[in-house]
């Protein structure tokens, strides 16, 4: 399809909104803004955020299962000293030719302090992700409607992590997610993984068929 300059100048624009609409995410995330965040997703049932290493969490109930009943757990009550910044780099973004939609994915390096929920001590972690996010808009606003996180690897300051297998903080009463991430799906560090093109960097496209940015590239 030929882009004229009138469609490349509204593709502009919508990565320019949804740029935006990711780097509020990545501000209301860090100051523990959780419902604020939860509120980024379009109100659609097919909405879904999916993390490899804590599940797939479907629709509204699922996102909110998610970002405020986790993490407000894994916080705790006392947030002094608490910490979590994700930069976002290496972006690659396609707005679909129908300018209905829009998919991008980045490259996340990442520092946390957390406190253990045991002894109370705050520990400082690495913690590096990707994400590969799907925009819809809604009522002239661009929102997330797919969100998946990759988790490459996390570990505390004090270690590297070719040394450690990995592990997450969140324990089973956590969690209520609907689907849990096994298998092939489950990309993370090891001393024995192929650094696989994971996720799929999105490529110019006419209309949304498919989410397919979760389907593995060799």
């Amino acid at each position: 399809m030929e882009q004229t300059l009138e469609m490349m100048t509204k593709k502009l624009w919508i990565m320019h909104e949804c740029r935006n609409h990711m780097g509020r995410y990545q501000f209301l995330h860090s100051s523990k803004q959780h419902e604020a965040t939860a509120a980024l997703f379009a109100s659609r049932n097919d909405c879904w955020i999916e993390n490899n290493d804590l599940g797939f969490f479907r629709g509204h109930e699922g996102i909110k299962r998610f970002f405020v009943d986790f993490h407000k757990k894994m916080d705790g009550n006392d947030l002094r000293g608490s910490f979590c910044q994700h930069d976002l780099t290496t972006e690659v973004m396609e707005v679909a030719d129908d300018l209905k939609t829009c998919k991008a994915c980045w490259l996340s390096p990442g520092v946390e302090t957390r406190r253990d929920p045991e002894t109370g001590e705050l520990t400082s972690y690495w913690c590096w992700v990707k994400y590969a996010v799907d925009f819809i808009e809604e009522n002239g606003e661009w929102k997330f409607w797919h969100f998946t996180i990759f988790s490459d690897f996390f570990c505390d300051y004090h270690t590297a992590w070719v040394d450690v297998p990995y592990t997450t903080s969140a324990t089973d009463d956590m969690l209520a997610p609907d689907e849990l991430i096994t298998g092939e799906k489950s990309y993370v560090y090891t001393r024995n993984t192929v650094p696989p093109l994971w996720p799929k960097t999105p490529t110019p496209y006419a209309s949304y068929d498919k989410n397919t940015m979760t389907e593995r590239q060799e």
